[in-house]
């Protein structure tokens, strides 16, 4: 089972349990559904798109789970500006800084949609695209 460190403040844990390490396993969010993510999804104002088609190949079972531990790793370690993602199932809108983008899996894609007003968004895509290339 796949799982990365979760580097970010619950407010659901009691004061006792605060400085326990927290840990991300993407793959219990696998059926996961939540109404107001997608809304949130749909409303974002879509600059930079890439899509992962492996519609003609096999997308291998995992990788999307893979790709969101890798981005929530990496977002918990931005200090200041860390923000926790909000994952569901096979979408996610995440934070890196002040770039936010959308993660989404649709069958035999994956859509990284990053949001038109984020900041150094061909950086973030980027840095998703090497992600992708070591999940």
């Amino acid at each position: 089972m796949l799982l990365s460190s979760w580097n970010f403040p619950e407010k659901s844990l009691s004061k006792s349990n605060q400085d326990e390490p927290l840990y991300l396993v993407s793959s219990l969010l696998k059926n996961a559904i939540n109404g107001s993510l997608e809304a949130e999804t749909a409303g974002m104002d879509i600059g930079l798109t890439c899509v992962f088609d492996f519609s003609e190949f096999y997308l291998p079972d995992g990788v999307f789970a893979r790709l969101l531990s890798l981005c929530a790793q990496y977002s918990g370690q931005l200090g200041a500006l860390a923000r926790a993602p909000h994952l569901v199932g096979d979408q996610a809108i995440v934070y890196f800084g002040l770039s936010v983008f959308a993660l989404e899996q649709t069958k035999d894609k994956i859509s990284i949609r990053v949001e038109r007003d984020s900041d150094k968004p061909a950086s973030t895509l980027k840095t998703l695209l090497s992600m992708f290339q070591g999940a």
